[in-house]
């Protein structure tokens, strides 16, 4: 017997049956195709808080079975649903894949026994969001932890252990595919968004009694760096744990709300790379972490009142290399048993420690390299308007070289800062003194007139009257502003321009040509000066180390 029929917009359903009377069994071929599972939402309302529970399901199921033993059923097949997706009671997305497949080898429900030969998931997304008071997945989940009535039901009810089959089940693999997790905390001072995507898990022979089930695991960072690992399951005993990761080229600029948050300072730039080990038995953990920080800065001190009283800052800035790393191994050990036992707070507090006695020993072997100070190494200050280097410029330079030609290894950036609306109305500044000076004085020469300029204060009264002549708003606008309407802006802008080209010029030809330095140990450039943070709006350049 069968029945063929459509149900909803594109759903198709074909129902067949074979029903052997003799020997009192069945046999049912349940396929579907494009069946929308929207109608569940109505069913799910009780346990789950959403607005939308969207999907189409493609099945091919077949279920053998018995008139006189129902429970002696044994169900396999294939399930597909394809574009799920599910928003919470807010309407924000909570989860959206491509497709889940599963292949079900056999399902015996007399027995206890499910074997399924495959799960993938295609292109997961998910939404997660922290908040102070629950998370977005918890909001979803209040109706069922409000009311479950299902459990309040099983406690009355008297349950015979020993007549129950115990569960076994096989799951061949399982994997996850090119899957994307959009995190949002929001219990910092600021919003914390990061997005962990092109997701790829594998876990193979998953069954109730094994005590080594690999699952492998790798992903990218925010579009930037990349997580891999491996972890051993015991399905017998969970307290034994074998687990590696390791982190690649994680970029630091994104975690500054956590940094603003535990130790008020923003991270300016910098890279992370972690290895990590852990071994763990009932009695016995082993945890080795190796750590590697690469460029990292930090800005200027916040006013977060969150943050710990740890010098970190400190510490890590001593620790830092000729090569502008940080690297350090931070091994822990524990014994799990004991009632207090809590590995996050061993890590941390061995973390602490760690930074705390470095922070009291002073290193920093790049400044040794050549025996300066560390500081006049990280940037190249200018004047305002200064096109030619002064003597503590060329020793900044010179020790760079220096350190390039006992480090071969290395390149360093050179990125040109500067307040460009500052520096341009000083310069046209500069030239309204010009003016009013070979005014005043006829018949100096240019070399006097140079010097006479360096020396004449903007509060000058003569200066100032000279001024009111040409724009008598002066005294409300200021100096600087007034005079930089007194000029065309376009002519001022280009001689700005021509400043910073030939500091960029420079100081590129320097170290090449006066220190025979390689072109492709530095690289200089301009910084794009009209989204620079205030810290950096001030003539200089921005000295960053890197290897090749």
């Amino acid at each position: 017997m069968g029945i063929n029929f459509r149900l909803g917009e594109r759903g198709e359903v074909e129902i067949s049956a074979e029903v052997d009377n003799q020997n009192k069994r069945y046999t049912i071929l349940l396929n579907t195709k494009t069946l929308s599972i929207s109608p569940m939402k109505d069913y799910l309302k009780d346990f789950l808080a959403v607005n939308s529970f969207d999907g189409l399901l493609t099945s091919k199921i077949k279920i053998m079975g018995e008139f006189e033993q129902a429970m002696n059923l044994s169900v396999s097949g294939n399930v597909i649903v394809d574009s799920l997706l599910i928003n919470d009671n807010q309407n924000d997305l909570l989860l959206a894949i491509d497709r889940v497949e599963t292949n079900i080898s056999s399902v015996e429900f007399n027995a206890s026994r499910f074997n399924i030969s495959s799960i993938s998931v295609t292109n997961p997304k998910i939404n997660a969001t922290l908040n102070r008071d629950m998370t977005n997945f918890e909001r979803v989940l209040q109706p069922y932890f409000k009311s479950d009535s299902l459990a309040a039901l099983v406690d009355t009810v008297k349950v015979d252990s020993t007549a129950q089959t115990p569960l076994t089940y096989r799951i061949d693999t399982i994997k996850v595919i090119g899957g994307d997790i959009l995190f949002t905390d929001n219990t910092l001072n600021r919003p914390f968004n990061y997005d962990l995507s092109k997701i790829n898990l594998s876990l193979v022979g998953l069954t109730e009694s094994a005590t080594k089930v690999p699952l492998t695991f790798s992903l990218s960072t925010n579009k930037v760096g990349s997580l891999s690992g491996k972890m051993i399951l015991n399905m017998l005993n969970p307290d034994f744990v074998n687990f590696n990761l390791k982190v690649n080229r994680l970029g630091l600029i994104s975690f500054s709300p956590y940094s603003e948050y535990f130790i008020a300072s923003p991270i300016t730039q910098g890279w992370f790379n972690y290895d990590l080990s852990l071994e763990m038995t009932p009695t016995k953990l082993l945890n080795k972490n190796s750590v590697r920080f690469e460029e990292l800065e930090f800005g200027k001190k916040t006013k977060d009142s969150t943050a710990v009283k740890v010098p970190i800052k400190l510490a890590l800035y001593i620790l830092k290399d000729a090569n502008d790393i940080i690297s350090f191994d931070l091994p822990v050990e524990g014994n799990p048993s004991e009632p207090k036992f809590s590995y996050s707070k061993i890590v941390w507090k061995t973390l602490g420690n760690f930074l705390i006695k470095t922070a009291a020993a002073p290193f920093n072997a790049l400044s040794g390299l050549t025996g300066s100070n560390p500081e006049d190494l990280e940037k190249l200050p200018f004047e305002f308007a200064q096109s030619e280097f002064d003597e503590k410029q060329h020793k900044t330079l010179s020790n760079i070289a220096l350190i390039m030609q006992k480090k071969p290894n290395l390149i360093f950036r050179l990125v040109q800062f500067t307040d460009f609306v500052k520096e341009r109305d000083y310069i046209a500044t500069i030239r309204a003194k010009r003016e009013y000076v070979s005014s005043a004085n006829p018949n100096t020469d240019s070399t006097k007139v140079d010097r006479l300029v360096t020396t004449l204060s903007s509060t000058d009264k003569n200066f100032l009257a000279y001024l009111r002549i040409r724009e008598p708003l002066v005294d409300s606008l200021g100096v600087e502003a007034v005079c930089g309407r007194l000029y065309n802006s376009s002519e001022i802008i280009t001689e700005l321009n021509s400043i910073i080209a030939k500091r960029n010029s420079m100081v590129r030809n320097f170290l090449m040509n006066s220190q025979n330095i390689k072109p492709e140990m530095i690289e200089v450039s301009t910084a794009d000066l009209n989204n620079i943070p205030d810290e950096l709006k001030f003539p200089h350049f921005k000295i960053e180390v890197t290897i090749q």
